[in-house]
Parts: C-alpha cells; sequence; structure tokens
C-alpha cells in the first residue's frame, strides 16, 4: 500500500515487507494470551474507527486489560471496566456516544478525527473496501428496535443479552407449562368422575 505524505502526492511503496502477518502470541503461553471473550467485549459500545485501532492494537499485542477500574469522564463513577475506554456502559447507552472516543457515530464520519491539522487538510480521503464493510456490518443498524438508536456502536453484546433473555424466558414458559400438565389433568379427571356420577344419578331417578 502506498503512503501518503502531507503534500497529497503517493510517495515510493514499503521497501521491507512482512510475507507472513505479526502473531503476538507467537511465543506465549496459554494462560499469557487474551481470551476471547476480551476481544469480542473489547469494543463494546464503539464506534467504527475505535473499533479499528483496538482492534489493530489487539492484532500486534499492543492491547492491556485494565487492571483496577478507572473513573468516567461523565458521571464520575468508576464503573469503566474495558481498557481504551472513558466512558461507562450507561453513559454510552444513554446519551449515544462512543466508549472510546465520546462522539456520536452518526454526527461524524467513520474516519472524521475532529482535529483541523494540516495533516488532516492535505490526507486523502480513505476508501472503505467490500471486505471492512462486511467485518463491520454489526455496526450497522441493529435488528432489535430496543437498540436501534444505537446506530453505529457496536451493540453485538448487547444484542446476545437480548436473545439471551429471551431463551431464558421461553424456558421458564415451557418449566410453567410442564408443571401445569402434571396438576391439571389430575383435577380434570376428577371433575370427570364427578360429573359421571352425577349423570348415572340423575338417570336413575329418572328411570
Amino acid at each position: 500500500m502506498k503512503r501518503t505524505i502531507r503534500s497529497g502526492a503517493k510517495g515510493c511503496r514499503q521497501t521491507y515487507t512482512n510475507k507472513v502477518k505479526y502473531d503476538p502470541n507467537k511465543y506465549k503461553l496459554e494462560k499469557e494470551k487474551i481470551p476471547e471473550g476480551i476481544l469480542v467485549s473489547m469494543t463494546k459500545l464503539c464506534c467504527r474507527r475505535c473499533c479499528e485501532i483496538i482492534q489493530w492494537k489487539a492484532d500486534y499485542g499492543k492491547y492491556r486489560p485494565l487492571e483496577r477500574a478507572r473513573k468516567c469522564n461523565i458521571c464520575g463513577k468508576k464503573s469503566v471496566v474495558l481498557a481504551f475506554h472513558r466512558i461507562c456502559q450507561e453513559c454510552s447507552c444513554s446519551q449515544i456516544l462512543c466508549a472510546k472516543c465520546q462522539k456520536n457515530p452518526q454526527d461524524t464520519g467513520v474516519y472524521q478525527g475532529g482535529n483541523n491539522s494540516e495533516e488532516s487538510e492535505f490526507s486523502l480521503p480513505q476508501e472503505l473496501s467490500p471486505e471492512d464493510d462486511s467485518k463491520y456490518a454489526f455496526l450497522k443498524e441493529s435488528e432489535f428496535e430496543e437498540l436501534k438508536y444505537l446506530k453505529g456502536l457496536d451493540v453485538r453484546l448487547l444484542e446476545q443479552d437480548i436473545i439471551r433473555r429471551g431463551h431464558n424466558q421461553k424456558a421458564d414458559e415451557v418449566k410453567k407449562l410442564k408443571d401445569c400438565k402434571r396438576t391439571v389433568p389430575r383435577n380434570v379427571s376428577c371433575c370427570k368422575i364427578d360429573e359421571e356420577s352425577e349423570y348415572d344419578s340423575s338417570k336413575d331417578e329418572y328411570l
């Protein structure tokens, strides 16, 4: 990939390039590797640009989990438990802000950093490839009605929580139905026996 210099002209290609992508876990023990659950949750409620930044840090061994919770920049509570995040999840949901850059993804562009420096003026606009669009398709509008207002943020874990709650609710309903089936037939059979006995007695009286 050609580099872009300040004047906007394309420079020469990189002299040396790696044939194989760098693997940060190549010489690490199993306990030293970052769990997959953290890799999924590290971009929770982040915009696309911040997702790319955090993912790059994880791919090249720059990601370090937080050792202790830090203070949220909005509410002031020590409720930020994810690395590189600046606000907590509650403030991010309530104010529709990225948990890292604290910007609304619906107001700012994908690659707009908000800096009016000379580099941003002369830099060429970066085009998004179809692979990137498919990779970050989860940042589009969510299928769940209650999460549509968070368009542009990573809501994968929130969707998983909704699906999990739905499964638990269905499991509870099935359990209640099973409990009803255990008790209802006995009562129904008793009622049927009583009705049959009443019918027989009335029939005898009529005869």
